[in-house]
């Protein structure tokens, strides 16, 4: 996708506690997040974290506005 400025990583919690972990895109043009990929799901948080990229190295707590089954975002 060549208009991308940022990737974001966001993990998911589901009602079985398993966790999913997806690849947003922030475009230039756009202030939206657009979906990408899904890297994967885990069983736990931190085989979750193990799917994130290495070069996103700063984490965000869900925020109170956020859907409740966002566990943390990556940037």
């Amino acid at each position: 996708m060549a208009d991308v400025f940022m990737r974001t990583y966001v993990i998911y919690v589901g009602p079985g506690q398993e966790y999913a972990v997806r690849e947003f895109h922030i475009l230039r043009i756009e202030s939206t997040p657009v979906a990408g990929p899904v890297l994967g799901g885990a069983a736990t948080l931190e085989l979750a974290r193990a799917l994130i990229p290495a070069q996103a190295d700063a984490c965000f707590p869900r925020s109170p506005e956020d859907d409740p089954a966002i566990v943390e975002t990556w940037i």
